[in-house]
């Protein structure tokens, strides 16, 4: 590498840092200190925080999570997303037997931003979920 490449630095490089403690000094404070700021400056694409019924959840940014992925992450049930049909009752009536089935479940209501989404809706930072839970019939 070329001698005019090549510069030693010291932590009077790095601007808008403040350090408490103990104050490194010199070239051999310059590469902790860059160590921390790339850190920080990518502290953010490994996990994001959307919000689950008003209540704030962090997510590993490992793919394209989607509203199920966040939902089983946080502990909820199938029995709050898929309601139960009802229960039937079969009965005489003049000696005719006769069945009267139950009323179907109310599937659960997702809404991402306030808008109306599915368990296959795609999550962005910040997004706001809100599920309403599964009636049974």
């Amino acid at each position: 590498m070329a001698k005019d490449r090549v510069v030693v630095r010291g932590r009077e490089a790095v601007r808008n840092v403040r350090i408490t403690g103990k104050s490194l000094k010199g070239p051999e404070s310059i590469t902790p200190l860059g160590i921390a700021m790339c850190a920080r400056m990518h502290e953010m694409h490994d996990f994001f925080t959307v919000t689950v019924n008003g209540r704030k959840v962090r997510l590993f940014n490992s793919k394209k999570l989607t509203v199920a992925d966040c939902l089983i992450l946080n502990g909820f049930s199938p029995e709050q997303l898929i309601g139960r049909t009802g229960k039937g009752i079969s009965f005489q009536l003049g000696g005719v037997k006769r069945t009267v089935r139950g009323e179907y479940a109310k599937a659960a209501e997702i809404f991402v931003n306030g808008k109306p989404a599915s368990l296959y809706t795609i999550l962005e930072m910040g997004n706001e979920i809100n599920v309403n839970p599964a009636k049974n019939g």
